[in-house]
C-alpha cells in the first residue's frame, strides 16, 4: 500500500497578492495590508485538488486562526468551500515552524485544471484581522479521468435546496472522490481502493480489501495506518458503517481453520480495537439447530452463502440490521445476537426453514420485498431504508431456489411493526421503473428527508447515475458517469459535510 504523496519539495516564488483593506464585520479589528508574505507552493502530482501553500511573515508569531475560502466556478450552484485552521491543529500536523515563522496551509477542495481564486483571512490573538487573495492554478486529472467526464442529465438549481452540498463516491480505483452539486470533483486521488470507507472526523477511514489494515485519509493528503487487533481477521469487504460505539466493518475471518466469507460483522474503533463481533454463520446455525433443523442445509462455511454488504445500528430496538444480499435483511439484538426479525423474498431458500419463517416480517400489500438489497440504513424518522436492487441470489445451494428478480431497481423505505411482525412500504423511488442497477448502489436520507441515490451500474452495466432527491422526493439533479469496470467507479455514494470544516 502507498500513502498519498506529501508536499516534500517546494518551489519558492514571490506571489502577487491582492490585499483587502476594509470590510471587517468585527469591531476593533483592523484589516492589515502590509503582510510582507513570501509564498512557497508545490502541487501534489497525484491530486490536483490539494496544494500546500507555505508562507513566511513576522505577524505569524501572534496568529491564532487562519481561514481560506475557495470561490466556486461562475455559473454554477456550488457553495464556496471554507476551511478554518486553528494554530494548534497546524502545529499538531507539523504545518507550523515557529522558529522560522513558516506556516504551511493545506488548501484542499480545489478544482482540477483551473485557476482557483482562494481568499485567506488570518486572525491574531488580539483580534487583528488580515486578508489577502491569490490564484492557485491546478493541472488536469491525470488518472481516473472518468471522474472529470461527468454528464449532467439534469443540473441542480439554486432554488432547490437539499440537505447536503457535497457527496463522496466510494471508489475501487482510488480514494473516495468528493463531488459538489455542479458535478465537479473537489477531492480525490488514484491509489488503493476505498470501497469499505466511512467519513469520520473530517477525513476518511478505509478498510483494506486485501488485508486487515485500516487507513486514515486526511484531507491534506496525508495517510496513517493501523490494523485490526486480534487473530483471525483476514480482510475488509463491501461497506463501512456507523455502529453503536464505533464503526461497523464487514470482514472475512479464518478462525481455527474455518473460513467465513462475507458473513462476519465487527464493531471496531479507529485504533483497531475490536469492540464486538457478530458471526452470522454461528448465529443462524445455532438458531436452526435449537429448532431441530439441519444448519448444514443453509450455512455453508467457506462459500459466499451469506454475502453481507451493509449494516446499520437501530437505536430504537438496540439492534444490528444487516443486509445479506443472498438471502434477506436480518435484525439481531445488538448485545446478544438473538434474531429479532428477517425480511426478504419469501421465494428464496431461507423460507424453506420453519424457524426462519417464524421470524419473518410479512410485507403489507402494495410493497416491494427487499431483493439483492444494499445500503441498509435508518432514516431520521426511524424507518428502514435500502437500495432495492432487484437481482436474485447468485450462490444458493445446488437445487435451492434463488428467488425472483425484477427488471428495475428502487429505493424503498419501510415502517416495521414488531407487535404484528409486519413491514409496510412507506415510500418508493423507482425512476418510473426505467433503471436497473443489479449490484452495488446505495441510497441515504438526510435530516430534511432529501435523498442521495447512486445507481452504481445502471442499465447495461456501463454507466453510473447519481441522483439527488428533494425533501418532496422530486429529482433535484441527475449526473451520469461512464462506468468501465463493474462497481469500481462508484460502489456507493454518501453525503459528506465538506463545505465548512473546522480543524482545532
Amino acid at each position: 500500500m502507498r500513502s498519498l504523496p506529501r508536499f516534500v519539495t517546494a518551489l519558492a516564488v514571490l506571489a502577487s497578492l491582492l490585499f483587502g483593506c476594509s470590510g471587517s464585520d468585527e469591531s476593533n479589528q483592523t484589516p492589515t495590508a502590509d503582510l510582507d508574505v513570501i509564498v512557497v507552493g508545490k502541487q501534489v502530482s497525484s491530486s490536483p485538488h490539494i496544494t500546500l501553500v507555505s508562507f513566511n511573515a513576522q505577524w505569524l508569531s501572534s496568529m491564532e486562526l487562519l481561514t481560506y475560502t475557495i470561490a466556486p466556478k461562475p455559473g454554477g450552484v456550488a457553495s464556496p468551500i471554507e476551511v478554518q485552521w486553528h494554530l494548534n491543529a497546524l502545529k499538531a500536523r507539523g504545518h507550523f515552524d515557529a522558529s522560522n515563522l513558516l506556516l504551511t496551509i493545506p488548501v484542499f477542495g480545489l478544482y482540477a485544471n483551473h485557476s482557483n481564486v482562494v481568499h485567506f483571512q488570518a486572525k491574531s490573538t488580539s483580534g487583528e484581522i488580515r486578508r489577502w487573495s491569490m490564484e492557485i492554478k491546478t493541472p488536469p486529472i491525470e488518472t481516473n479521468k472518468i471522474y472529470e467526464g461527468i454528464n449532467i442529465l439534469k443540473p441542480h438549481s439554486a432554488v432547490t435546496p437539499l440537505g447536503f452540498e457535497f457527496f463522496a463516491v466510494k471508489s475501487g480505483i482510488g480514494t473516495p472522490y468528493i463531488f459538489d452539486l455542479d458535478g465537479q470533483v473537489r477531492w480525490g486521488a488514484a491509489g488503493p481502493g476505498s470501497m469499505a470507507a466511512i467519513w469520520s472526523d473530517s477525513g476518511f477511514l478505509v478498510g483494506d480489501n486485501g488485508s486487515r489494515e485500516i487507513r486514515r485519509l486526511e484531507l491534506d493528503g496525508s495517510t496513517s495506518r493501523t490494523a485490526l487487533i486480534g487473530a483471525g481477521y483476514r480482510n475488509f469487504h463491501h461497506n463501512m458503517d456507523k455502529g453503536k460505539r464505533g464503526f461497523l466493518g464487514h470482514v472475512d475471518t479464518d478462525i481455527d481453520g474455518v473460513v467465513n466469507l462475507e458473513s462476519t460483522i465487527i464493531e471496531f474503533d479507529s485504533a483497531g480495537n475490536v469492540l464486538k463481533s457478530w458471526d452470522f454463520a454461528a448465529i443462524l446455525a445455532n438458531h436452526l439447530k435449537q429448532h431441530g433443523e439441519d444448519p448444514q442445509a443453509f450455512v455453508r462455511p467457506g462459500i459466499d452463502w451469506f454475502h453481507s454488504n451493509a449494516a446499520t445500528y437501530n437505536p430504537q430496538e438496540d439492534s444490528l440490521i444487516v443486509s445479506s444480499r443472498e438471502n434477506f435483511v436480518i435484525s439481531v439484538d445488538y448485545e446478544t445476537g438473538a434474531i429479532r426479525w428477517i425480511f426478504g423474498d419469501p421465494t428464496k431458500h431461507w423460507a424453506s426453514f420453519a424457524s426462519l419463517r417464524a421470524k419473518a416480517l410479512q410485507l403489507q400489500s402494495g410493497g416491494l420485498y427487499p431483493i439483492g438489497q444494499h445500503s441498509v440504513s435508518m432514516t431520521p424518522q426511524g424507518q428502514l431504508m435500502l437500495f432495492n436492487n432487484g437481482a436474485n441470489s447468485l450462490n444458493q445451494a445446488a437445487g435451492a431456489p434463488a428467488g425472483t428478480s425484477r427488471a428495475y431497481s428502487a429505493v424503498t423505505t419501510y415502517k416495521i411493526d414488531l407487535a404484528d411482525m409486519t413491514a409496510r412500504e412507506t415510500w418508493r423511488f423507482d425512476d418510473q421503473q426505467s433503471t436497473l442497477s443489479s449490484y452495488c448502489s446505495s441510497a441515504y436520507s438526510l435530516p430534511d428527508e432529501s435523498v442521495l441515490v447512486n445507481f452504481a451500474i445502471a442499465n447495461g452495466n456501463n454507466r453510473v447515475r447519481i441522483v439527488g432527491l428533494t425533501p418532496n422526493h422530486q429529482i433535484a439533479f441527475d449526473f451520469e458517469l461512464k462506468g468501465t469496470s463493474g462497481c469500481s467507479e462508484s460502489w456507493n455514494a454518501i453525503p459528506v459535510p465538506f463545505g465548512k470544516l473546522r480543524f482545532e
